[in-house]
């Protein structure tokens, strides 16, 4: 595929997931986001809660609000594997905290015989925020959608988190 020079060119999708815990190999996707951008406009959103297939810790629900009852009559991953795999062909894709989001989805992508696209151009706002707010003791999203001026409705919540991480990338 041939992609555009420039990274605000391309059409982006910016994720985020929320989990079950920190380790990919053995905590599990409970919460999807994948917010689609083109120059810089929202033009798809996308958002979907997970049946993890696990208890959800109470760590993780204290931060996230989605308790097992939230998820008990979702989808799995699986379910969802080929439409979440679908909206990540053919674009760049953000997340804040690259590594994190990353980690965990091509690990859920794995388990269900697909495969992250490894091709594609992948941004990540924090490095950015690194950057330009170096003396800034707090450079999460919400610290730095702050500093911004981006308003963070619901932090720890997929599709609010992907939309924000995107809108703070176009800010930078």
């Amino acid at each position: 595929m041939e992609w555009p020079a420039r990274w605000k060119d391309l059409t982006l999708a910016v994720i985020d997931v929320e989990t079950t815990g920190l380790d990919p190999t053995v905590d599990r996707v409970m919460e999807v986001g994948i917010i689609r951008f083109e120059m810089g406009e929202v033009v798809e959103r996308y958002g979907r809660l997970i049946n993890p297939g696990m208890p959800i810790p109470e760590e993780s629900a204290r931060i996230t609000g989605i308790k097992d009852e939230d998820v008990q009559d979702q989808p799995s991953f699986e379910e969802l594997a080929d439409e979440i795999h679908e909206r990540l062909q053919g674009v760049g894709i953000v997340a804040y905290n690259l590594s994190f989001d990353r980690s965990f989805m091509k690990a859920e992508l794995e388990r269900c015989g697909l495969r992250w696209p490894e091709e594609a151009p992948t941004l990540d706002p924090l490095i950015f925020a690194r950057q330009f707010f170096k003396n800034s003791p707090r450079k999460n999203l919400g610290a730095i959608s702050k500093l911004l001026g981006i308003p963070l409705e619901e932090a720890h919540r997929a599709t609010h988190d992907a939309e924000v991480a995107g809108k703070v990338l176009f800010a930078f």
